[in-house]
C-alpha cells in the first residue's frame, strides 16, 4: 500500500500571495530585521514525495548560458520523523534538475539515448508508452521516491547544496 502524501497547495511553497501582490511595488519596498543565512540541514536519504507545481507563466523550463534546457521539478518530500527532529512543520521543496534533449528544431528529442531522466520517472508514472500523450503540466501530483544527497558548498562549508539524484516508484 502506497504511503500517505500530502499534496501542498502551492501557498504552502511559496507563502501567501494576495490577489493584489503587486512585484513592482514590493521590489521597490523596504524591509527591516536581521534574517537567518542557514539553510535547513536535511537527513540525506529516500523520501517519499510528491511533484509540486505551479506550472503557467512561470514555468520550471529554464535555459542556460550555454543554450541548454533545464527541467526543475519542485518535490514536496514527507518524512514526519524528520520535521519533527528539524522543528518544522513540513522540509522545504527539493529541486530535481534533468537536462533535457531537444531536436533541431526545438521539440522533445525522443531518439536513443536522449532523455534518459526524464523518461525514467515518465515509466515510473505510466507516462513512457506508445500512444500515450502527456505534457509536464501531468507531472503535478505524482508521487516517487526521492534519494537526496548532500553536496559540500565550497562557498559555504556550513550550508551544503541538497540534490536529488534518482527517483524510483513508491
Amino acid at each position: 500500500m502506497l504511503p500517505k502524501l500530502r499534496l501542498l497547495h502551492p501557498f504552502f511553497m511559496m507563502g501567501v500571495v494576495p490577489s493584489t501582490f503587486d512585484p513592482a511595488a514590493f521590489g521597490s519596498s523596504s524591509f527591516e530585521g536581521e534574517g537567518d543565512t542557514r539553510r535547513l540541514q536535511i537527513e540525506a536519504k529516500e523520501y517519499p514525495g510528491i511533484v509540486q507545481g505551479p506550472w503557467g507563466e512561470k514555468s520550471k523550463i529554464r535555459t542556460t548560458d550555454k543554450g541548454q534546457v533545464i527541467l526543475d521539478l519542485m518535490w514536496q518530500v514527507d518524512d514526519p520523523e524528520q520535521c519533527k527532529k528539524l522543528n518544522v512543520e513540513r522540509i522545504p521543496l527539493q529541486r530535481q534538475s534533468i537536462f533535457l534533449d531537444l531536436t533541431p528544431n526545438g521539440g522533445l528529442d525522443m531518439g536513443p539515448f536522449k532523455n534518459s531522466e526524464l523518461n525514467k520517472l515518465r515509466t515510473i508514472w505510466g507516462l513512457n508508452k506508445a500512444g500515450v500523450k502527456w505534457a509536464f503540466q501531468d507531472f503535478i501530483g505524482k508521487p516517487g521516491k526521492v534519494k537526496i544527497v548532500s553536496k559540500p558548498n565550497a562557498d559555504d562549508p556550513q550550508n551544503p547544496y541538497f540534490n536529488i539524484t534518482a527517483v524510483t516508484a513508491l
